[in-house]
């Protein structure tokens, strides 16, 4: 198992087999039939916080307490790509949303930053590109959820705060605060 606390744990959408935990420098890839670790992904004097898994499973998209998010590739663990800089600080929590269409090759992600800041993405084979910035929360962003079309996320923050985002507009539908 990991030797620190893990962060976050997450099925693939078409399958109950396997799960995929993030921890303290690496992700882990695990099988539940066979109850052992199948693949493990180091990235060192790093945290990891966040994992997703694309809904067609080519891609474990994860969030780095060095401000990248990486997606690498599920059967070898190798670098898919890389956002640099995706947030100033770290990356706490990420989530894949739709696939536009019927292209698999083309899908959105939303991260959430230490700083409270909430980010659209457009992903490509070849390129990333961010199509948002949101800042309403005061504090680190913990989870993001996407809706089942991919229309709307809500944000939940350390702050007490929870925003759900309109992600076509890039704006506040509601926001509920402890």
């Amino acid at each position: 198992c990991h030797f620190s606390a893990i962060h976050d744990v997450v099925f693939p959408q078409k399958s109950s087999e396997i799960f995929v935990t993030a921890s303290e420098h690496d992700i882990r890839v695990w099988s539940v039939s066979k109850k052992r670790e199948m693949l493990r992904i180091n990235v060192p004097n790093t945290t990891c916080y966040a994992v997703d898994v694309t809904p067609t499973g080519e891609n474990i998209v994860s969030a780095w307490s060095d401000g990248k998010i990486r997606s690498f590739f599920p059967e070898s663990g190798k670098l898919q790509f890389m956002i640099p800089d995706a947030h100033s600080d770290s990356v706490r929590s990420l989530a894949i949303c739709n696939s536009e269409g019927d292209d698999s090759s083309r899908w959105h992600l939303v991260s959430g930053g230490e700083d409270g800041t909430v980010r659209l993405w457009q992903i490509n084979e070849k390129h990333q590109t961010m199509v948002h910035s949101m800042k309403e929360h005061r504090g680190a962003i913990n989870s993001i959820v996407c809706n089942g079309d991919g229309s709307q996320a809500a944000s939940a923050s350390s702050d007490g705060s929870c925003i759900i985002w309109d992600l076509k507009s890039g704006t506040r539908v509601t926001a509920m605060y402890d």
